[in-house]
């Protein structure tokens, strides 16, 4: 009978994700490891139940827009998913491994419905909540607001990602399978 790991108990998923994702990456340089590899990173922030670290809570706590305790949590959860994303890239450039990165960015769907936990309501339509704001709907509809996410791709190498592409915006119709030949041709497969 094998025995559950508890040691990770009480520890944030963001800070497990990037930990190991930091291993990985200094394995790989100790190692002298060259080929390419996928790293996927499946961070929870901001999926519910909605709680953050107490110092990401506190830093949205003395602004200028007196954010409800919903917000705080909701904007100190994205701000701890960004400081991890940041160690993560920190480790990339300080183990040499950063100059022939692409970095996907993306969320999976559209914020959630409105909920006891952190209500953005927009106005009177309960189909419009600010985190989805302009889009109609939200996380499981098929409208603007369930589907449309932001995202970017970021490479230094200009190879990759030349010049006259960095900064461009597409707003067209993307899907999640584009994805595997693209990044499988960018590696040689």
């Amino acid at each position: 009978i094998s025995v559950p790991d508890t040691t990770a108990n009480n520890t944030n998923s963001a800070d497990l994700i990037r930990d190991a994702a930091v291993s990985f990456l200094e394995d790989r340089a100790k190692n002298g490891a060259t080929r390419p590899f996928f790293l996927y990173l499946p961070f929870q922030n901001i999926h519910g139940p909605y709680t953050t670290q107490q110092k990401y809570f506190d830093m949205y706590d003395n602004s200028s827009h007196a954010f409800s305790p919903g917000e705080q949590t909701m904007f100190g959860y994205l701000t701890e998913m960004d400081d991890a994303v940041g160690h993560i890239v920190a480790t990339l450039k300080s183990t040499a491994q950063y100059e022939n990165s692409v970095i996907v960015f993306s969320s999976d769907n559209g914020a959630p419905p409105a909920s006891a936990d952190v209500n953005h309501q927009r106005g009177s339509n309960p189909g419009w909540i600010a985190r989805n704001y302009p889009f109609r709907g939200h996380k499981g509809l098929i409208w603007e607001g369930g589907v449309r996410v932001a995202g970017f791709v970021h490479s230094p190498n200009a190879a990759v990602l030349p010049a006259s592409a960095r900064g461009a915006r597409y707003n067209g119709l993307m899907h999640l399978t584009d994805w595997l030949p693209t990044l499988a041709g960018l590696a040689g497969a």
